[in-house]
């Protein structure tokens, strides 16, 4: 049985990739580029490489995220979450379409990240064939010649401390983007990154928030959700950076960047 990482440069899946690594288990790591990725996570990926003497594989979508937008004249949002079928399980499920053989896919996922995910089981059938599902037929005649897959997520019951601690005994470290003050690393920024999130950005990598203002003129919509800040029930990225960096703003996410910020309590 073919084992499958789908690795996304964050602490969750990284954690499997080092447990199984230091059991000496072969493994495949696949990680989906959104197109949306920090500079940070995609060198942790290179370094992961040559910590683990593993080779990950690298999958791309149709459009980028920022293509996607523009191509849907919209950001994601919570009732429109097209991000994640489009950039990271197309992709995942092309990729396994063109493969054969019995897969073992390990996940990356805890229950205590959401009251969704802790409704989740540890083992379960990876597709799922319900009407409209993505390449439907494809995935029935795949299942039909004898290939399977399904689902394992190891770490489900850990805490994210815990999740850290494996990374530590065994000397691999996380993402640096944890120890800047990141909650959870994936598109940077997510739409549904919190506002010390957007400031963290705004100070150390502006040519991010540029980008996001320009993709918000051309297509007319904003990327941050409706009352993001209490001064505006629409705002754009901009407004939202001039809220936060507003003086009684300044103490709430002012940050030393000579420091580590994690929120996680991982700075040594």
């Amino acid at each position: 049985m073919r084992k499958i990482v789908q690795i996304s440069g964050g602490k969750d899946s990284s954690a499997i990739a080092i447990l199984l690594w230091s059991q000496g288990v072969e493994f495949t790591a696949v990680f989906c580029d959104t197109g949306n990725e920090a500079k940070e996570t995609y060198e942790y990926l290179e370094y992961l490489e040559t910590a683990l003497n593993i080779k990950i594989t690298r999958l791309y979508p149709e459009l980028g995220f920022y293509d996607l937008a523009r191509k849907k004249k919209r950001f994601p949002s919570l009732n429109a979450r097209f991000c994640t079928s489009e950039l990271k399980i197309k992709p995942f499920v092309d990729w396994l379409l063109a493969q054969s053989g019995e897969f073992k896919i390990y996940q990356g996922i805890r229950k205590d990240e959401s009251r969704a995910r802790s409704k989740l089981n540890v083992f379960a059938d990876y597709f799922g064939l319900e009407k409209g599902a993505y390449r439907i037929k494809d995935t029935r005649a795949w299942l039909k010649a004898g290939n399977t897959a399904f689902v394992f997520r190891p770490i489900f019951e850990l805490t994210a401390d815990e999740v850290f601690i494996i990374h530590k005994k065994h000397n691999i470290k996380p993402n640096p983007l944890y120890k800047k003050g990141f909650k959870r690393v994936g598109c940077f920024p997510c739409v549904f990154c919190n506002q010390g999130e957007i400031k963290r950005i705004s100070l150390s990598y502006p040519e991010i928030i540029e980008k996001i203002a320009q993709m918000e003129i051309e297509i007319g919509r904003t990327f941050c959700g409706p009352n993001y800040i209490p001064s505006k029930k629409i705002a754009s990225i901009k407004e939202v950076v001039k809220h936060i960096t507003k003086p009684d703003q300044i103490k709430m996410f002012e940050l030393d960047e000579s420091t580590c910020t994690s929120i996680y309590n991982i700075c040594e």
